[in-house]
């Protein structure tokens, strides 16, 4: 849309799987005013900025998302090659500055294992599985930009 853009990545979020926690993905980002972000989660290519990644991951050579944990006391594997670009609006729009405003993504990783108020068996939602494209759908809608003088009070509440 004609507006300055500043890129970084890609990026490695250990996220943890509770409700109460908010994760920051941190970024050096330039002074000025910012009405969206926009972002890929994204199985990596062959990109030089990727194969380093991979290298230093190897756990996601083929992955965009990967979880490990526990269900019903059997250890499970999650991936997902879910690669698509996301963008999240602000309004009114953010000002960086000397004084900076740093801006939270915040995941709600407790919704993604879910179809209505049934829990999903992560090993069902896996490539191919017959719950995949049900936890896809989470995922994307469990992201969401604010800005962290709102993330401080979502924490608090």
């Amino acid at each position: 849309d004609g507006c300055e853009e500043t890129t970084t990545g890609p990026v490695l979020v250990d996220v943890p799987l509770t409700t109460t926690t908010v994760t920051s993905i941190g970024a050096a980002i330039p002074p000025g005013t910012y009405r969206r972000i926009d972002f890929r989660i994204h199985v990596p290519t062959s990109d030089a900025k990727d194969t380093a990644f991979v290298a230093a991951n190897p756990n996601f050579a083929h992955a965009s998302i990967r979880v490990e944990g526990t269900f019903n006391g059997t250890a499970f594997v999650f991936t997902s090659a879910l690669s698509e670009k996301e963008e999240l609006e602000f309004n009114p729009p953010i000002v960086i500055d000397g004084t900076s405003k740093n801006v939270t993504v915040q995941l709600d990783v407790s919704s993604w294992f879910k179809s209505g108020t049934t829990i999903i068996n992560p090993t069902t939602a896996n490539p191919g599985q017959p719950n995949e494209s049900v936890v896809r759908s989470n995922i994307r809608a469990s992201l969401r930009g604010i800005e962290d003088e709102e993330a401080r009070a979502l924490s608090e509440h």
